[in-house]
């Protein structure tokens, strides 16, 4: 299907805001693209396959530019962000984003996986709203990726604090306790 074996060992940090990660994640696209055509998969196999690797079909059917993709993402971000209670840098600074990165998110500008849920779950989202705003940017919580996985257990079994730095912290620190990658951990 045009992807090397070196290519998809890269694919093990699904946690990056680099430009390198941004080229793993159009090649992710056009590999599932090429499946879908090779193989000629239906829709449910073409999305057990995108979760399988971290991303979500959403980009088949809406759109196949990743700038509308974006767009709808900021519009449901920023509605998001009129029932946040707190102010905005609060929110930044107990996520461990840097306002500036939080500004490009909010316009729906170099998003990253990372960045992102750390955003969402310091804002006290359930798992469902989390997975519903990560597929507005391409993104999900795939059961194959091992910290995903735990993030939803977290998040399905209550199991952390309601909101804030607090809530964020407790899923870093389980994260950490198993030896996973951290959510948007600046060290």
């Amino acid at each position: 299907m045009g992807v090397s074996w070196q290519t998809v060992y890269k694919w093990s940090d699904p946690y990056s805001s680099s430009p390198a990660y941004d080229a793993r994640m159009k090649t992710k696209h056009k590999l599932i693209r090429n499946a879908v055509n090779l193989f000629s998969l239906t829709h449910e196999q073409t999305r057990q396959l995108a979760t399988k690797i971290g991303i979500t079909v959403d980009f088949l059917q809406e759109s196949e530019s990743t700038t509308q993709s974006n767009e709808a993402f900021a519009d449901h971000f920023n509605n998001l962000l009129l029932t946040y209670p707190h102010k905005e840098s609060q929110l930044a600074k107990d996520a461990l984003i840097s306002e500036r990165m939080f500004n490009h998110i909010k316009h729906g500008k170099h998003l990253s996986k990372n960045a992102i849920l750390a955003l969402l779950i310091t804002m006290g989202l359930d798992s469902l709203n989390i997975q519903k705003a990560l597929a507005k940017a391409g993104f999900t919580l795939s059961l194959a990726i091992p910290s995903d996985v735990v993030i939803l257990w977290l998040l399905d079994n209550q199991a952390i604090p309601a909101t804030g730095a607090k809530r964020l912290d407790f899923v870093n620190q389980t994260l950490d306790d198993l030896g996973l990658p951290l959510v948007e951990s600046r060290e």
